[in-house]
C-alpha cells in the first residue's frame, strides 16, 4: 500500500511536473516574443505592400470614378436645364414673332382693303360720271336731233301753208332763228 501510496504520489508528481511544463510552455519567451513580434512586422510589410495599397488604389481609383460621372451628371444636367430655358426662350420669342407678323398682316390686309374700297369708289365715281356725261351727250345729241326734225316738220309745215317754195336755205334760216328764240 505504500508502494501504492508512493506510485500514486509519484504519479501525481510526475502529472504537476507535467501540468507544471505543459504551463510554463504557455507563456513564451523572451526570444519568441522578438521573432514573433519581428515575422509579424514583415508580414505587415508584406500584406501593406501586396494587398492593402492595390485594393487602397482600386478602391480611390474607383471613387474617383464615380465622382466625376456624378459631376459630369450634374453639369450635363445644369447644361440640360440652360438648354431648354434658351428652348423655351426661342419658343416665346417665337410666338411673340408670330402673333406681331399676324397682327402685321391683319393690318396690311386692313390697308389693303381700304385701298381697294378707296379705288373702287372712284371707279364706280369715274363710271357715274362717265355715265352722266355720256346720258348729257346723249341728251343734248337727242335735243339737236329733235331740233332738226322739228326744223323739217316746220318747213313742210310753212311749204304747205305757203304753197310758194322760197329759198331753201332761207326758210330753213328762219325756223332755226325761230326755234332758238322760243327755245331761249
Amino acid at each position: 500500500m505504500l508502494d501504492k501510496a508512493i506510485q500514486v504520489f509519484a504519479e501525481q508528481r510526475d502529472a504537476a511536473s507535467e501540468l507544471q511544463e505543459k504551463f510554463d510552455g504557455l507563456f513564451p519567451t523572451w526570444p519568441t516574443i522578438v521573432a514573433t513580434l519581428l515575422a509579424l512586422m514583415i508580414l505587415l510589410v508584406f500584406l501593406t505592400k501586396l494587398l492593402y495599397n492595390p485594393v487602397k488604389k482600386y478602391h480611390d481609383d474607383r471613387k474617383n470614378y464615380i465622382q466625376n460621372n456624378i459631376d459630369s451628371a450634374e453639369q450635363q444636367n445644369e447644361e440640360a436645364a440652360i438648354n431648354k430655358q434658351k428652348a423655351n426662350d426661342e419658343l416665346i420669342n417665337a410666338r411673340l414673332e408670330a402673333a406681331d407678323i399676324v397682327e402685321q398682316a391683319r393690318k396690311e390686309a386692313a390697308q389693303v382693303r381700304t385701298i381697294k374700297v378707296a379705288e373702287a369708289e372712284r371707279e364706280a365715281h369715274s363710271v357715274i360720271e362717265n355715265a352722266k356725261l355720256d346720258i348729257q351727250q346723249q341728251r343734248e345729241k337727242f335735243q339737236e336731233e329733235s331740233k332738226e326734225q322739228m326744223v323739217e316738220l316746220a318747213l313742210q309745215a310753212a311749204a304747205q301753208v305757203i304753197e310758194k317754195e322760197v329759198d331753201n336755205k332761207t326758210n330753213r334760216k328762219l325756223v332755226e332763228n325761230f326755234i332758238k328764240g322760243n327755245a331761249e
